[in-house]
């Protein structure tokens, strides 16, 4: 109990008493049994109903309390072992108000700051989130390590008594059924590049805030570690299929860019699942679709609505694996609409002239090696199919028993990255990850680059981790992915195989047999048509293409884009005509590179088809068609000074698609 002899001739408010509780605790009886005023009466009985209550919860068992301060009950009927001493006791047995509940310290956030200034403090933080058994898999939280050291951070905050939706959908679906108590909180880690003092946490100046490197959601207790993460990607991915995600870091709004990241359960959620959520979390907060939870796509129902295995009352259902059809249902009934590529030969197939001109060299030695006697016909031509041909050379090194299947073999496989490469870049560039199915396992395509003719290939594998590096899709490895998560996270190994020679070792059994591509319901027309359609125009009348790149984004977000462009310029009839085109929903944007130039560009319907894709807008040069559509009259005219210049299409690209689409830029969604 406080002391009783303290001087109340002046005394404080019920709250003024609260707030000198660092100093002093006091309980609620302690308040003064003195006349009151009426309002600090009220302040009284508020007080008084909130610990009345949150002293029931306790018994409940709903709030944690520590054991010396639980209020106890009172012997009597139901308070002993023998009368079921474990159920809530009786009001009139209830510890009333006039029992002292004291605060014994000011109040404290629930946080932790953790420096990450040297090697030890690194390990020892590593070690400490792995403490448990051997046989757990720590690799993708290893591999978080890596990065985050790539990154230099210097800082972790513990954010405890995180509220993680995806981990409670988790919990109340499958974990709480089980015999294992599974806690309703989780905690996330925030990391800062920039050190930050715990007295600085809410309080984070200009330097902190942009030096955010993102969170890690960690699942409690002996649970799989890692649950939703986004951590900024590395800079050695030129391409990524990132969000812009804000974040509520204790009040104050920070933004990570990065591709969603979750490790599964093999219990309850698979690769499948988490790898779809991945793809399905990246539209949400890009404003697509409505936020799904993990839980959403293991339920049963979730995948076929009309299956009679649902969620049952007491009956946990063990996820199992899903094939590629599967998952673009589940796309389907969840807001999305899924194109599937089952592999070369189907669509989409690129066409000869859509490729860039590396790949068509690969094409040609191909030829020239295998199929000499076509050389001499002109193969390929412009409108041959990529695919189409990588399917004949597989079924030339399978049915003609050649001197050397092997070479065969190794040269329709590299040939098999080119056509990867060459389907997925449209949509890596316009952010939209992709869904990659191998032989037992499933794998999200999160970025590209590219030195030389060298391509290389991000992905997600929740049994390894974010960002993992290989040069080849079609025979990947999970040698070379596990090879990126060692025990020590020293350095991030992904910068060791970039500048390797040669294809890394191990067995093919990572290679991307299919991949299901989750886009926009009402986005019809294949971007490498849209090429095709671009580059003969361009061809017929004669005209250069160094270089071309291929954008699905908003029909607003487009002549966004394209008005800041000109906005500052006194070409005042480009500002008219990019604020007030009418334009589709969404669209296709092909720009053609020429020297440091966007020389042309063509604006294509996304609702379209593929035989007759519509052309909305187009440029070349100053000279400018503009269509609104059928029914309304089209435009040719010229704007002065309109070629857009100045930039390196290897690095950026003149159009930028936004992490948020359309009008949901303007609102900043918090989670």
């Amino acid at each position: 109990m406080p002391p009783t002899n303290r001087d109340r001739s002046h005394e404080p408010s019920p709250s003024a008493q609260l707030e000198e509780s660092a100093q002093a605790p006091i309980a609620v009886d302690d308040l003064g049994s003195h006349e009151l005023s009426p309002s600090a009466q009220l302040e009284k009985k508020f007080l008084e109903t909130l610990l009345k209550e949150h002293q029931a919860r306790s018994l409940r068992g709903d709030l944690p309390v520590a054991k010396d301060k639980m209020p106890m009950p009172q012997e009597g009927p139901g308070s002993s072992e023998e009368d079921g001493g474990d159920l809530p006791v009786a009001k009139d047995k209830m510890p009333m108000q006039n029992e002292a509940y004291a605060y014994e310290q000011a109040f404290a956030p629930n946080i932790t700051v953790i420096p990450l200034r040297n090697e030890q403090e690194w390990t020892d933080f590593s070690e400490s989130m792995t403490v448990g058994s051997e046989a757990a898999n720590w690799k993708p939280w290893r591999r978080i390590v890596g990065i985050l050291r790539h990154h230099e951070a210097a800082v972790c905050v513990v954010e405890h008594d995180y509220i993680c939706l995806d981990y409670r959908s988790e919990m109340a679906s499958f974990y709480s059924q089980l015999n294992a108590s599974a806690p309703r909180r989780s905690a996330r880690l925030h990391f800062f590049k920039k050190p930050v003092d715990k007295d600085q946490v809410f309080n984070l100046n200009k330097d902190q805030r942009e030096s955010y490197l993102g969170y890690v959601v960690i699942r409690p207790g002996d649970l799989p570690l890692v649950g939703r993460t986004n951590i900024l990607y590395p800079g050695y991915i030129d391409v990524p299929a990132s969000i812009e995600e804000v974040v509520n870091f204790f009040g104050q709004h920070l933004t990570v860019e990065g591709v969603p990241f979750m490790q599964q359960d093999e219990r309850f959620d698979t690769c499948a699942h988490v790898i779809a959520w991945s793809a399905h979390y990246s539209a949400y907060r890009r404003g697509l679709v409505g936020r799904r939870l993990i839980a959403d796509f293991v339920a049963p129902q979730g995948l076929r609505p009309m299956s009679p295995q649902g969620f049952q009352s007491m009956s946990p259902v063990p996820a199992t694996g899903l094939f590629s059809q599967d998952i673009v249902e589940m796309f389907s009934n969840l807001g999305l609409r899924a194109i599937f590529w089952s592999g070369a030969g189907a669509d989409p197939d690129p066409r000869w002239r859509t490729l860039e001109p590396d790949v068509q060299k690969h094409w040609e030695d191909a030829v020239t090696e295998f199929y000499p006697e076509e050389v001499k016909k002109g193969t390929p031509k412009e409108n041959d199919r990529f695919g189409t041909f990588i399917d004949r050379l597989t079924c030339f090194s399978t049915f003609t028993s050649p001197e050397d299947p092997l070479t065969v073999e190794n040269r329709g496989n590299e040939l098999g990255d080119d056509l990867i490469y060459s389907i997925a870049r449209p949509y890596i560039e316009s952010r939209w990850p992709i869904y990659c199915s191998t032989r037992n396992h499933a794998m999200l395509l999160c970025g590209l680059s590219k030195r030389g003719s060298q391509h290389f290939f991000f992905f997600h594998d929740d049994q390894n981790g974010p960002y993992l590096i290989s040069k080849t899709a079609r025979t990947a490895s999970s040698e070379t992915l596990k090879r990126q998560a060692p025990r020590d996270s020293v350095q991030d190994e992904a910068t060791v195989i970039i500048n390797e020679d040669g294809q890394p070792n191990g067995v093919s059994d990572r290679g991307v047999e299919g991949m299901v591509i989750p886009l926009p319901s009402r986005l019809l027309l294949d971007p490498l048509e849209a090429v095709a359609t671009a580059t003969d125009k361009i061809s017929r009348i004669g005209g250069k293409i160094d270089a071309t790149g291929v954008f699905i984004l908003m029909g607003t977000d487009y002549r966004q884009s394209r008005r800041n462009e000109v906005q500052n310029s006194s070409n005042s009839a480009a500002v008219e005509l990019f604020s007030s085109m009418a334009l589709s929903e969404w669209v296709i944007l092909v720009e053609g590179y020429e020297e440091g130039t966007v020389k042309w560009e063509f604006v294509f319907d996304g609702s379209s088809g593929q035989r007759a894709p519509v052309i909305q807008f187009a440029r070349f040069g100053e000279s400018c068609f503009y269509s609104p559509g059928i029914g309304a009259k089209s435009q040719v005219l010229t704007l002065p000074d309109l070629a857009i210049r100045g930039f390196n299409p290897e690095l950026e690209p003149r159009v930028r698609v936004p992490s948020r689409i359309g009008k949901s830029q303007e609102s900043d969604k918090i989670k």
